[in-house]
C-alpha cells in the first residue's frame, strides 16, 4: 500500500479538527442560547433542551486534547468562552436599543392569532402579538408589556389580557408589585 503524502495527512487532520471544533462551538453556543427555553420529558426526567448538546462539548474537547494536544484544546475552550461573551454582549445590546414602534413593524413580525393563547405565566394573548414579544413572554414568564411606567416588568407579576392591536390601551392588566429582596 502506498504511503500518503505528509500534506494529505496534515490536511485530513486539520479537517477533523475543524469538524470537532465546529461541533464543540455549535453545541456550546446552543447550550447558552436556547438554555432553558423549553423542557422535554426523557423518561422520568424533565430536562432543559439546552443541556442536550452539553455532552458533545466534553466529547469534542476530549478528542481534541487526545488527538491534537492540550494546547489546542485549551485554545478551543478559550475561543468558546470568547463566543459566550460575544453572545452576552449582543443580547445586552439588543436589550439596550429601543424597539421599533408597533406601527413600523414588518408584517412578518406580527402574528395574527386564530384563538387565544395562554402563556405559561397565565397571560392570555388574543388577536395579534409581536413574534419576539410572544417568544420573550413564553420563555421569561414576564408580561408582554409593562403594567405601568412606574412598574418595570422585573418587579411586577401580571395577569394580562391583551386584545386588539396588543397595545396597553387595548388591554387589561392586573399587577401586583413585588418588593425586591
Amino acid at each position: 500500500m502506498a504511503t500518503l503524502a505528509v500534506e494529505v495527512v496534515w490536511e485530513r487532520r486539520e479537517r477533523v479538527f475543524l469538524v470537532l471544533a465546529g461541533t464543540f462551538l455549535c453545541a456550546m453556543t446552543l447550550l447558552n442560547v436556547i438554555g432553558i427555553t423549553r423542557f422535554v420529558q426523557l423518561g422520568p426526567m424533565a430536562l432543559a433542551v439546552g443541556v442536550l448538546p452539553y455532552p458533545l462539548t466534553f466529547l469534542c474537547t476530549d478528542l481534541v486534547c487526545e488527538l491534537y494536544g492540550r494546547a489546542r484544546a485549551n485554545f478551543l475552550v478559550s475561543v468558546g468562552l470568547g463566543l459566550n461573551f460575544f453572545i452576552l454582549f449582543v443580547l445586552f445590546l439588543g436589550d439596550a436599543i429601543p424597539s421599533v414602534a408597533a406601527g413600523n413593524m414588518p408584517p412578518w413580525q406580527v402574528l395574527q392569532l386564530a384563538q387565544p393563547v395562554v402563556l405559561p405565566n397565565g397571560d392570555v394573548v388574543r388577536d395579534s402579538v409581536g413574534l419576539y414579544q410572544l417568544i420573550y413572554a413564553t420563555t421569561s414568564g414576564r408580561c408582554l408589556h409593562p403594567c405601568s411606567p412606574t412598574s418595570p416588568p422585573s418587579t411586577a407579576t401580571c395577569n394580562c389580557s391583551i386584545s386588539g392591536s396588543g397595545s396597553p390601551a387595548a388591554s387589561t392588566c392586573g399587577c401586583a408589585t413585588i418588593s425586591a429582596p
